[in-house]
C-alpha cells in the first residue's frame, strides 16, 4: 500500500515507476510514507526479478535503498535485508559483479545468525566465482558446511578416496529408480542448506582443489544425500555424481542411469528452475554424450543456459555455452 492506500497488482510497475520519477522529492517525504514507498518498490522489484526483468528490478530496487532512513538496519530490517539482497541479485545478473558483492557484504556484516544469511552467502559465494576469487569462495563454503556440521579436509590420502567412492558408488547402485523417485522429501532447513552449499562447494573445486579431492567432495554429498533424503538439490546432486562415475570408469552404464534418473526426478519434483542448468550440464555435456545422439545432448545444454539466464544465474549460463558451442561445432550445428 502507499498512504494506506492498497495498490492492483495490474498497476503496480506503472504506480511505482510514476512515483519513482520524483525520487529527489520522496526523499523529503515523512519517515512512513518513504518506508512505504520503499516497501512498494520492494513488490516491484520482486516481480520484476520473477519476470527475469533485471534491468527493472534493478531500478525499482535502488530507488527502494535510497528511501531507507538512517536507523533502517535497526528498525526496518527485514525490509533492508530483503532490499539489498534482491538489488545484488539483479545486479549480479547484469553483470554489476562489484556492486552485488559490496552490497552482499554490508548484509553479512549486519546480520548476525548464519541461518538468516544462507541465501546472501549462496549469491556472494557465486560473486567470488564470477570474479575468479577461487580460494575464498573455496573456503566460504568449507567453513559454512563446517558450521552445519559437514567437516571436509582439503587434503585427502588416494586410497581414502578412492574408498570413499567405491563405498559411494555400492550405496547407489543397490538401489532401483523406484526407489529414488519415491524417496522421502526432508525439508529441514539445515539439511536444505547443506545440499545448497555442497552444491557449491563441488563448482568451486573445479577451479580451487585437485581433481580427486572435487572427486571426494562429490562422493560425501551424495552421500550426505541419501542419509538425510531428498530436497530440491537432489537431482543436482545425482548428476554430478553421474560424472564421477563415468570419470573415474567406475560403471558407464549405472553412471548413465542415475544421470537420467535425475532428469526424470528434475521434472516429476518440479523443481527445473532451480536444478535445470546444473543437471543439462552434467548429465548431457559429460554422461548422455557417450549414449545418445551429439545434437539432441546440445539441445539440452542450450536449454540448460536459457534457464540459467532466466534465473539470471551468468556463471551457469557460462559453463552450459562453453560446453555446447564446441560440441556443437563437433556435430556440424552452426
Amino acid at each position: 500500500s502507499y498512504a494506506g492506500v492498497e495498490v492492483e497488482e495490474e498497476l503496480l510497475f506503472s504506480t511505482v515507476h510514476h512515483l519513482n520519477r520524483g525520487v529527489s522529492l520522496l526523499l523529503k517525504f515523512p519517515s512512513e510514507k518513504r518506508i512505504s514507498i520503499a516497501q512498494l518498490n520492494l513488490r516491484a522489484g520482486t516481480r520484476a526479478i520473477q519476470q527475469s526483468s533485471f534491468k527493472s528490478a534493478y531500478s525499482y530496487l535502488k530507488v527502494g535503498v535510497e528511501l531507507l532512513l538512517e536507523d533502517s538496519w535497526e528498525n526496518q530490517s527485514k525490509l533492508s535485508i530483503n532490499l539489498y539482497f534482491l538489488l545484488s541479485k539483479a545486479a549480479y545478473a547484469l553483470g554489476s559483479i562489484d556492486d552485488a558483492k559490496i552490497m552482499l557484504k554490508t548484509i553479512i556484516e549486519k546480520v548476525k545468525k548464519l541461518e538468516d544469511k544462507f541465501d546472501i552467502y549462496f549469491l556472494y559465494i557465486k560473486t567470488l566465482l564470477s570474479k575468479r576469487e577461487f580460494h575464498e569462495a573455496f573456503e566460504t563454503c568449507r567453513w559454512i558446511l563446517s558450521e552445519l556440521g559437514e567437516n571436509l579436509p582439503i587434503v585427502l590420502e588416494k586410497d581414502k578416496i578412492n574408498a570413499t567412492s567405491s563405498e559411494t558408488y555400492s550405496m547407489y547402485s543397490g538401489l532401483t529408480n523406484s526407489e529414488f523417485l519415491t524417496m522421502k522429501e526432508n525439508k529441514c532447513r539445515r539439511h536444505i542448506a547443506v545440499m545448497k552449499f555442497y552444491s557449491q562447494l563441488v563448482t568451486v573445486s573445479y577451479h580451487a582443489v585437485p581433481r580427486q579431492m572435487r572427486q571426494y567432495y562429490i562422493c560425501m554429498w551424495a552421500q550426505s544425500n541419501l542419509t538425510n533424503g531428498f530436497s530440491k538439490l537432489t537431482p543436482t546432486c545425482l548428476a554430478t555424481f553421474s560424472c564421477v562415475l563415468i570419470n573415474l570408469n567406475l560403471d558407464t552404464k549405472e553412471g548413465y542411469r542415475i544421470g537420467k534418473i535425475a532428469v526424470e526426478m528434475m521434472h516429476r519434483f518440479n523443481v527445473v528452475a532451480e536444478c535445470a542448468p546444473l543437471v543439462y550440464l552434467s548429465v548431457y555435456a559429460y554422461v548422455a554424450i557417450l549414449v545418445e545422439p551429439f545434437q539432441s545432448c546440445v539441445d539440452m545444454m542450450q536449454k540448460g543456459y536459457e534457464q540459467a539466464m532466466f534465473n539470471g544465474d551468468t556463471y551457469m549460463a557460462a559453463c552450459n555455452l562453453a560446453q555446447k558451442i564446441p560440441k556443437s561445432l563437433i556435430c556440424g550445428i552452426r
